[in-house]
């Protein structure tokens, strides 16, 4: 029960909140965040090529050939919402199979204590079957920032890879941006106190649709919006 909310138990889709779960399973499964090192033997982009609206799809300009550890792969899904990182680090995490992935997802989920919550993909994208309530992120968001790495990375305002990759054209100039324009000070939208934790939005299942998970003063804020309906949730995060 939070000290606020709204709808919270409404239905509608995660978007790239979705990427949290994604993070708390490799978080499981990785004991070596830096040592581990996994290269991007495609064309990240031929994940998509088949989804209607490509402007779901969030990219962190990594390119086939690239290598960068799991942290670093965290770094760009949790603070840019990389849809590449997701589908990677599921595919090396889920031994090649997605499926068995979203498995583990859901698994997480149940464990937390999720009741409303599918998910179908690790990256959030649309799917009619992947759920979500403002309850169950708010539940999900608690859990994740009792872990240290996940916090220390969701609450990042900005973040430079620091492995190199010769065929990068950018690769000394790389740099990942937290969507969560609330932390910017130059920004319209910065509040002082704000640190993280994840954006998302679907154009494909709402444009209107905003959906954040924000740790503002101590406070854990669970918002998801679509329809022009409002779910807010809120707990102190501790």
């Amino acid at each position: 029960m939070g000290f606020y909310e709204k709808n919270a138990d409404k239905q509608q889709m995660p978007a790239h909140l979705a990427q949290i779960v994604t993070a708390l399973v490799v978080l499981d499964a990785c004991d070596d965040l830096d040592g581990t090192k996994i290269t991007m033997s495609q064309n990240p982009m031929s994940y998509f090529y088949d989804y209607t609206n490509q402007e779901d799809v969030r990219y962190a300009d990594i390119m086939a050939g690239d290598t960068f550890s799991v942290r670093e792969y965290l770094y760009a899904m949790l603070l840019e919402s990389s849809c590449e990182s997701a589908e990677i680090l599921a595919d090396y995490f889920g031994d090649g199979n997605e499926v068995q992935f979203v498995k583990k997802m859901n698994e997480k989920a149940a464990e937390i204590g999720c009741v409303g919550t599918n998910f179908t993909n690790p990256t959030g994208l649309y799917d009619s079957y992947q759920i979500t309530t403002a309850r169950d992120m708010l539940k999900i968001t608690q859990y994740a920032l009792q872990n240290d790495t996940f916090k220390e990375i969701a609450t990042t305002a900005s973040y430079v890879p620091t492995s190199k990759n010769a065929n990068h054209p950018a690769s000394n100039s790389l740099k990942w941006t937290h969507t969560n324009t609330m932390m910017d000070e130059t920004d319209q939208y910065y509040y002082k106190g704000a640190a993280g934790i994840k954006t998302g939005n679907l154009e494909s299942y709402d444009p209107l649709q905003a959906l954040h998970v924000n740790l503002i003063n101590g406070c854990a804020l669970a918002v998801l919006q679509s329809n022009g309906q409002w779910s807010p949730t809120a707990l102190p995060a501790a």
